[in-house]
C-alpha cells in the first residue's frame, strides 16, 4: 500500500525550497552582473577589430565614447554611426590613454590606433582592459582595478 503526501507536507516542502531560493539569489547577483560587464568588453573588442578592418579600406574610422542620451559606444565611419554598444544607465565606460580619457580614437589607413585602455563600471563590478594600438589584442588588466 502506497502512501501519498498530504497538503501539509507538499506545502511544507515548497516553503522549504522557496526559503533556501531566496537565501541564495542574492549571491547569485554578482555574478550575472560580472557576465553582462564581460559580454560587452567582448562585443566593445569586436568592435575595435571591425574598426581596423575598415580603416584599412581607406576610410575615415573612429570609436567614440558618448553618454547621451545614454552611454554607449559608437563605430563610426566617415562621421557616421555605423554600429553602436547602447549600455544600461548604471554602466560607465571610459577610453583612457596615458592616463588621460579620451572621447574618440582614431585610426589610421593601416588600422593602427594609439595604445589605449577600455575601463567600464557598474554598480558591483569593473573591469579594465588594454589593447594594443598596433594590433588590437586585448589584456584583462581588471586585477588592478577595485571594484566600487
Amino acid at each position: 500500500m502506497t502512501r501519498a503526501l498530504t497538503l501539509i507536507e507538499t506545502l511544507a516542502a515548497i516553503l522549504l525550497l522557496g526559503m533556501a531560493f531566496a537565501l541564495l539569489a542574492p549571491g547569485l547577483a554578482p555574478v550575472s552582473e560580472d557576465a553582462k560587464l564581460d559580454a560587452f568588453i567582448a562585443r566593445f573588442v569586436d568592435l575595435d577589430r571591425r574598426a581596423r578592418l575598415l580603416a584599412r579600406r581607406g576610410d575615415i574610422i573612429e570609436i567614440r565614447n558618448t553618454s547621451l542620451p545614454s552611454p554607449a559606444v559608437s563605430l563610426r565611419l566617415n562621421d557616421e554611426a555605423v554600429a553602436m554598444i547602447e549600455l544600461p544607465p548604471e554602466y560607465r565606460v571610459e577610453l583612457v590613454a596615458d592616463s588621460d580619457a579620451l572621447d574618440v580614437v582614431l585610426f589610421d589607413r593601416q588600422g593602427r590606433s594609439i595604445d589605449y585602455q577600455i575601463r567600464c563600471r557598474n554598480g558591483v563590478s569593473a573591469r579594465r582592459y588594454a589593447v594594443s594600438g598596433l594590433t588590437g589584442f586585448a589584456v584583462d588588466v581588471s586585477s588592478r582595478v577595485e571594484s566600487p
